[in-house]
């Protein structure tokens, strides 16, 4: 993965995988898309949630990649209330 995003919010733990995809490493064949599908499943499975971007995406705005990611962690913070309460 590229980068993690970890901590504890309002006393919910946070994991979120951050990756960024580049044409020449990513989804350029199927065994590369299967591969990034694979890990995903992995990093579901160890507790993390995953959110990815194009690498043309970060390089265009950067900032709003940025902002998507942070916008993530309410939702995750609110799921995970949600998932100890049932």
């Amino acid at each position: 993965m590229d980068f993690l995003v970890t901590g504890q919010v309002k006393g919910r733990f946070v994991r979120l995988a951050v990756e960024s995809d580049g044409h020449t490493y990513h989804d350029k064949t199927k065994e590369q898309a299967a591969r990034d599908r694979r890990r995903d499943c992995a990093l579901k499975l160890a507790g993390y949630d995953v959110i990815r971007f194009a690498g043309s995406e970060i390089l265009e705005d950067p900032e709003s990649c940025a902002l998507e990611v942070f916008r993530q962690v309410p939702a995750l913070v609110r799921r995970s209330a949600g998932e100890a309460e049932e």
